[in-house]
């Protein structure tokens, strides 16, 4: 008699996240609809600090959200200053260390034509966080497979070892299965798959992370 064996391997589980580039109308009304994640713009393309980053994360320091900071980096700002200013202007105040990432995208960030240029940016970028460690516990990357090889080509995979959120634009559901690898990332840790929405108030882009 055979003996069959059947293995059950779990589903990945997404929970909501949401990306925020204007200041939060209502707190509380993210945990309503039951958002885990909420994601902040820490600095702007144009090479300021987002004031509406300080704002959204004092108010929801008490709330029951894994609030992470993303940045829109300009290659005109040195990365020394971008790590500097987001530490001591954004987060010194709240006595916490964030996980930040990293857009690279072109639509959103100012990066240089020149892919050379753009490798050593952003590898300094990295450090220049990294070193700030009573501000930051990770360095992490947004971007999708179009960008990333047009910014940095399609043989850099520096940063393969870090978490990859993939800003999805053919799509509008939390399925990786779609997810084309690129820089050296086998598998997608979360996906932005619903742009431009409006929630609790707020336009925002909606973003499901696997736990």
């Amino acid at each position: 008699m055979r003996l069959l064996i059947l293995v059950i391997i779990p589903l990945a589980v997404a929970e909501e996240g949401v990306w925020l580039s204007e200041s939060l109308n209502d707190p509380f009304c993210l945990i309503d609809n039951k958002i885990s994640w909420l994601y902040v713009r820490g600095f702007l393309s144009s090479g300021n600090v987002d004031k509406n980053a300080v704002k959204t994360l004092n108010e929801t320091q008490e709330l029951r959200l894994d609030r992470r900071i993303y940045i829109n980096p300009t290659i005109k700002v040195p990365p020394e200053v971008i790590a500097e200013k987001l530490c001591n202007e954004v987060i010194k105040g709240l006595n916490e260390r964030f996980h930040i990432y990293i857009s690279a995208l072109q639509e959103t960030s100012q990066w240089s034509p020149a892919i050379t240029k753009n490798r050593v940016y952003i590898e300094k970028l990295r450090d220049a966080i990294v070193k700030r460690s009573n501000c930051y516990k990770s360095v992490n990357i947004l971007s999708r497979k179009l960008d990333w090889e047009k910014l940095f080509g399609r043989d850099y995979k520096a940063f393969s070892n870090r978490v990859l959120i993939w800003d999805r634009v053919d799509g509008n559901t939390c399925d990786r299965s779609k997810y084309v690898p690129f820089g050296g990332w086998r598998f997608v840790d979360g996906i932005i798959y619903k742009h431009n929405t409006v929630l609790c108030g707020n336009r925002c882009d909606i973003s499901c992370l696997f736990a």
